[in-house]
Parts: structure tokens; C-alpha cells; sequence
């Protein structure tokens, strides 16, 4: 609603007002505040409209940008796909379901030979004894480096930059290894305990067969999806994720616009520059259709209706430069100029008088 529907003149002496149609009132601004602060006045048939403004500031103003923010950040980690961390993490997670697959498959074939060869049992448990054994050195081994890794990074990284970026790397590098290392273990383990149990049991032979075999198909299906994950990781974004996330700040910064039009259209702001000397609404208050809110003065420039004594009044022409003095700043001196001179004499108001009629 522009601003010229709201304002009037309401006399001669340069003093404006603005009116509201029928709405509720929710900012208004302090008496005797410049003319550039504005307020929001809602119309009481718009239900929505106070649901638009959450907030409200001295300038009228409603932002929100939390979304706009949020959506763009999201764009901008879409865009430079997945972090470092995120595919370190993701091939370990890869190595550890290979490791548990290849487990798996072992279990299966040692399964195949035990039923085929029952003598040969004892020799399969003895090597998987063994395998334990040096997967528990592994990831000893492991924790030993990951240790001696923090506590280098942990040193070197007040220096900052590339050096604490490549400490960063190395720990990932050793994080990495030592969940490869207890995958490895925790394979090497199944395994021995697949075969101890073959042998306390040869009733059960074809069972942990069946279960074996069970156990390398789901290992199976765990290593693709782990490949999968890595691939999309290492691909970066695809371009539907890419318009997915486009989209949402495009519809994050329309919500914004739908926002500020609204505004624009409940704002009601001065005319003209000035002061405003008087309001009459408050903030909660309903504004009826035509009411004066707010008034307005242009103080920049003052007309004053002088009376000269009429045996003065040759002395005086139009565009004279002229300096006026008042009681209520006794100390400044205001320069203007006359502008017009009334054509016939009038009456001096009894509430004003000049030099010589004053009663001392």
C-alpha cells in the first residue's frame, strides 16, 4: 500500500498525519522519533497476516533468513561432495566387510573339508589357532601406532596449517588400520570357532555347512553395500541432489520475498520528512478505517506570522533578510527572510504582543 493513500495535509502549516484502513496495529514508533522509522499496521481481514510478521523491529522490518542460510549451506556441502573423513571412513568400512566376507568364505570351504575329510580337522583348528594369534599382534600393533599418532597430532597441531592437516590424515590413516586389523581378528576368531565346534560336535557338520554358507551370502551382500557407499562417496553429488538442493534455497529465498512483500504492503510509512509530535495508537491496539495515527511536523522550515507596529511597516520589504529571536532559546538567533506582507492591517491576537506593548 503506498504510501501517498495514507497521508493528508491537515492545515496550512505544513503539518501531515498519516491514516490506516481498518487493522491492528503491531509497531508503532516512540513520539518525537524521526520520520524514517516506520510501522506495521495489519488489516484485520487478513487471518495470515500475523502469522507472516514474526518479528517485528523498529524499522518494520521482518527478517528471516535462518532458512535461506540453512538451505545455502546445505547446497554448498552438496556441491563439494563428500569430506575427506567421509571416505576414509567409508573404505574402512569396506576393508572391514571384505575381512568378515573372506572370513565367511573360509568358513565355508573348511566346513566342505571337514565333512569330506574329518582327519584333517585338527590341522585346520591348529592353523586357525595360529591366525588368531597373529591377528591379536595386528591390532596390538595397531593401538600401539594409533597411540604414538594422537600424541604426535596432539603436539604438533598448535603449529597449524599443513602440519596439523597432515597429522589429521595420518591419524585417519592409523583409525583406519586398526579397525581393518580387528575386523581381520574378529574373522580369524569365527573361523576358529566355526572349526572347534565341527570337531566337539561332528553330529552338527552339515548344519554349520548350511550356516557357513548363510553366514558368506549375508558377509556378501554387506561388502556391496559397503562398495556402493564408497562409490557414491568418491563419485561426488549427483545432478538430481544437486536440483534437490537448488531448489530448496530458491524456495527458501521465495519465502523470504513473500515475506518482505507482505511487509511492504502492512507498512506504513511518514510522507515527509520530520518530527512526530503526537500518535494515537498503541502497539495492540485496532486502527479504524480513516483514523490519524501519527502527526507529523516539517520543522526544517518555519513560517512565522509577525505583527509590525504600523509605524514600522515602511521599514519592512519583501525578501528582506530578517533575524528572529525567541524567549524560548534567548541565546540563538534564527535568520529568514520576509516573504509576504498582508495587503491590509490586522488585528495583533491578544495572546501576542509586540516589544512596546508588553507589560514588564
Amino acid at each position: 500500500m503506498p504510501a501517498d493513500h495514507h497521508s493528508t495535509v491537515f492545515n496550512s502549516e505544513q503539518r501531515q498525519g498519516i491514516k490506516s484502513y481498518n487493522g491492528r496495529v503491531c509497531l508503532v514508533v516512540p513520539a518525537r522519533t524521526t520520520h524514517d522509522t516506520t510501522y506495521v499496521v495489519v488489516p484485520a481481514e487478513d487471518k495470515n497476516s500475523l502469522g507472516l510478521l514474526r518479528e517485528c523491529f523498529p524499522q518494520g522490518k521482518v527478517v528471516d533468513e535462518a532458512g535461506v542460510a540453512a538451505a545455502r549451506a546445505n547446497l554448498a556441502r552438496v556441491l563439494a561432495g563428500a569430506r575427506l573423513e567421509e571416505i576414509t571412513a567409508a573404505r574402512a568400512a569396506l576393508a572391514q566387510a571384505e575381512a568378515q566376507r573372506d572370513g565367511a568364505a573360509q568358513a565355508v570351504i573348511n566346513a566342505r573339508d571337514a565333512i569330506s575329510n574329518p582327519l584333517s580337522l585338527n590341522a585346520e583348528i591348529d592353523g586357525a589357532r595360529t591366525q588368531v594369534r597373529l591377528a591379536e599382534q595386528n591390532v596390538e600393533m595397531a593401538e600401539t601406532n594409533l597411540a604414538e599418532t594422537e600424541l604426535k597430532r596432539n603436539l604438533y597441531a598448535e603449529q597449524g596449517g599443513d602440519v596439523k592437516r597432515t597429522w589429521d590424515l595420518q591419524l585417519q590413516a592409523a583409525q583406519a588400520a586398526l579397525a581393518q586389523a580387528q575386523a581381520e581378528l574378529e574373522g580369524a576368531q569365527g573361523y576358529f570357532n566355526a572349526l572347534w565346534t565341527m570337531r566337539s560336535n561332528p553330529l552338527t557338520l552339515e548344519a554349520q555347512l548350511h550356516s557357513a554358507e548363510m553366514q558368506y551370502q549375508i558377509a556378501e551382500a554387506q561388502v556391496d553395500a559397503a562398495q556402493a557407499a564408497l562409490d557414491e562417496k568418491e563419485a561426488g553429488p549427483t545432478e538430481t541432489e544437486i536440483v534437490v538442493a537448488e531448489a530448496q534455497v530458491r524456495q527458501a529465498e521465495a519465502a523470504v520475498r513473500l515475506i518482505d512483500a507482505q511487509i511492504a504492503k502492512l507498512t506504513l510509512t511518514a510522507p515527509m520528512d520530520g518530527i512526530i509530535t503526537s500518535r494515537s495508537a498503541q502497539a495492540g491496539e485496532t486502527a479504524t478505517a480513516g483514523a490519524s495515527l501519527l502527526t507529523i511536523a516539517n520543522l526544517d522550515e518555519v513560517t512565522l506570522v509577525i505583527y509590525v507596529p504600523e509605524n514600522r511597516v515602511g521599514q519592512v520589504q519583501v525578501g528582506q533578510k530578517v533575524e528572529v529571536r525567541v524567549d524560548s532559546f534567548p541565546e540563538r538567533v534564527f535568520v529568514g527572510h520576509v516573504a509576504n506582507i498582508a495587503g491590509e492591517a490586522e488585528f495583533t491576537p491578544r495572546n501576542v504582543q509586540t516589544q512596546e506593548e508588553r507589560v514588564n
